[in-house]
């Protein structure tokens, strides 16, 4: 999938997925970060509905702590050990 917010293409193949949370009506939010720098974007899927959206570094740490699987650890998403 692809979608372009804020005048970026962002694009969930090419991306990095960090961590995800599924909510009780089953509603998945994933938190990416693309390959290129570090830009971070969530994916709201439910059923057949897909979304994009950026989020800014600040955004994404505070997700990150609070969605319950993680993909990678928190160094290898942000670059350091967190404050």
């Amino acid at each position: 999938m692809e979608q372009i917010t804020e005048r970026r293409l962002y694009a969930i193949e090419t991306a990095i997925e960090v961590a995800s949370n599924v909510d009780r009506n089953g509603q998945a939010t994933i938190l990416y970060k693309t390959k290129r720098g570090p830009l971070f974007f969530l994916r709201y899927w439910q059923g057949e509905r897909d979304h994009l959206k950026a989020v800014t570094e600040e955004k994404a740490r505070e997700l990150y702590k609070m969605f319950p699987e993680r993909k990678i650890t928190f160094v290898e998403t942000f670059g350091k050990e967190p404050e």
